[in-house]
């Protein structure tokens, strides 16, 4: 089964956008490496606790607040 992915989709819809500034292509693209990252950490949590929801949920929650991939920067 394949899931949406808003959050690819508008990353590669940022770095293929012809007006974005060219400092901010190599933002646009450790954030896309920092995605694919982050969605295998979930994706091998997801094999591992797929039979117990309530860890599964934990873990997953957890690896996002954890990673040093997501930031948010002003």
């Amino acid at each position: 089964m394949k899931f949406p992915t808003p959050h690819l989709d508008k990353l590669t819809a940022t770095l293929l956008n012809e007006k974005l500034p060219h400092d901010d292509k190599p933002l646009v693209e450790k954030a896309l490496k920092d995605y694919y990252i982050w969605i295998s950490s979930l994706e091998s949590i997801s094999l591992q606790y797929r039979y117990q929801p309530q860890k599964l949920l934990h873990y997953m929650v957890s690896e996002l607040n954890d990673t040093d991939c997501i930031s948010i920067s002003t």
